[in-house]
């Protein structure tokens, strides 16, 4: 459609629509000019004054995961919820049940305490008939007792009587045994002594034979043997008995068992004299007296010929069964003959069984 510029309006509205474009047109111009010619204005984006603000937008997985998250989270509250509302339900049950269980056991004790008051009671009823009982049992057991110790009584004095009895028994036992031993005591005698024939270097030994010839038992306690060279004219002496009151005894017979009656033993000793034969070196000849004793030459003095002879004696003390001490000695000579010991005819130094 065309306008017609020709008609007044028209032409009056076209020239104004014309102005308005020049008008705007330069002033554009004008504007543009003015800020290229003035002092541009600093950008304070990202300032104190003016801070960024910057929107994270999630990715659709992201946002997924968030509200997976914040559903759990709220599950698991209300989980944790429930389970503290079931915790306290049962801490209320357990209080339930520990308020019946006291209840219970109140009215149990209740029930025992009855119990034990009706089992007290009717201990009470039993004890006491038990008790007549036990004190007609007892009156009973106490005359019994009374009759129990008259009849020990009676039975001490028949063990009184018994042991003066035994006693008397005893001590007649004891005497007799003692009659029997002093009627039949023991009794030792020397049976032989003999000894080898000298040989030079020959030991000097001396055998000795001792029998009991009593009734009973003989028990040495002590024995003194010697074998001695005198002149036969030297006075004769016999051993002491040792006095001493626990003191050790000597026993040259080396013997300390009992000997039985009749019984006998022997015993060989190395004498004192000397160690070999001949006796002393200072003897000289050796010779036989016309009573056939052994004699020792032991040289030539103005008189004549001077000779010794060998003497064995001893002391020999033992005792009985009852501890009643004997004695018995002797005091023999060397035979050249037989070379044994013969008895030296003096009471003195020979005997036996003799008391202390």
């Amino acid at each position: 459609m065309l306008l017609d510029l020709k008609k007044p309006g028209i032409c009056r509205y076209f020239h104004h629509i014309t102005f308005l474009m020049v008008a705007t047109v330069g002033a554009c111009a004008f504007a543009g000019n003015t800020q290229t010619q003035a002092t541009p204005r600093p950008d304070m984006r990202g300032t104190s004054l003016l801070p960024l603000q910057v929107e994270i937008v999630q990715s659709t997985a992201a946002r997924h995961q968030a509200e997976y998250e914040k559903r759990a989270e709220a599950e698991d509250k209300h989980n944790a919820e429930i389970a503290a509302l079931h915790e306290k339900l049962d801490q209320l049950k357990e209080a339930d049940s520990e308020r019946k269980l006291h209840a219970s056991e109140h009215l149990a004790d209740w029930v025992n305490s009855a119990l034990m008051v009706v089992f007290t009671f009717a201990l009470v009823l039993i004890g006491r008939r038990q008790w007549k009982v036990i004190e007609g049992q007892l009156r009973v057991t106490q005359d019994q007792l009374s009759v129990a110790q008259g009849q020990l009584t009676a039975t001490q004095a028949q063990i009184e009587l018994a042991k003066d009895q035994i006693k008397l028994g005893q001590d007649q036992l004891t005497l007799a045994r003692t009659e029997f031993i002093s009627t039949s005591r023991p009794r030792i005698i020397l049976r032989e002594s003999f000894t080898t024939t000298p040989n030079p270097g020959g030991a000097i030994d001396v055998t000795l034979v001792l029998v009991n010839n009593g009734g009973t038992n003989a028990t040495i306690v002590e024995s003194q043997i010697a074998l001695v060279e005198e002149d036969r004219t030297f006075p004769k002496r016999q051993f002491g008995i040792s006095t001493q009151t626990g003191a050790p005894r000597r026993n040259d017979f080396g013997y300390s068992a009992p000997i039985p009656a009749g019984g006998h033993v022997s015993t060989t000793l190395n004498c004192a004299v000397g160690t070999t034969w001949p006796l002393w070196p200072s003897h000289n000849a050796i010779s036989t007296s016309a009573a056939g004793q052994f004699l020792v030459s032991h040289g030539v003095n103005m008189a004549g010929p001077v000779f010794k002879v060998l003497y064995l004696y001893g002391k020999i003390a033992y005792v009985d069964d009852t501890g009643t001490e004997r004695h018995m000695a002797f005091y023999r000579v060397l035979m050249s003959d037989s070379w044994r010991f013969v008895p030296v005819d003096d009471a003195q130094l020979e005997y036996a069984d003799e008391r202390p």
